[in-house]
């Protein structure tokens, strides 16, 4: 997940990576730790869904796949239809 909230000049990146710590800090502890549990969750949910997608393009394509499929439309043609 990329986040960014300003840009700061290399010489002013420390100092400005301390402010935000400090006013992070100042906030109520349980706040920043539900925050944070939140802020995972949601990168966790993003990648199981790119990991899901990535990996039903290769099943997709795969031999097993397509027999199986083929199997399955074999077996739901040859069902009586409800109008016989």
């Amino acid at each position: 997940m990329g986040l960014v909230n300003a840009v700061h000049p290399r010489d002013r990146l420390e100092a400005a990576a301390l402010d935000m710590a400090r006013q992070i800090a100042a906030n109520s502890r349980r706040a920043v730790i539900a925050t944070k549990q939140v802020v995972d969750r949601a990168v966790e949910a993003d990648e199981a869904v790119r990991l899901e997608a990535e990996w039903n393009v290769r099943l997709r394509a795969s031999s097993e796949h397509h027999e199986r499929f083929k199997a399955a439309a074999e077996r739901v043609a040859s069902r009586p239809s409800a109008e016989e």
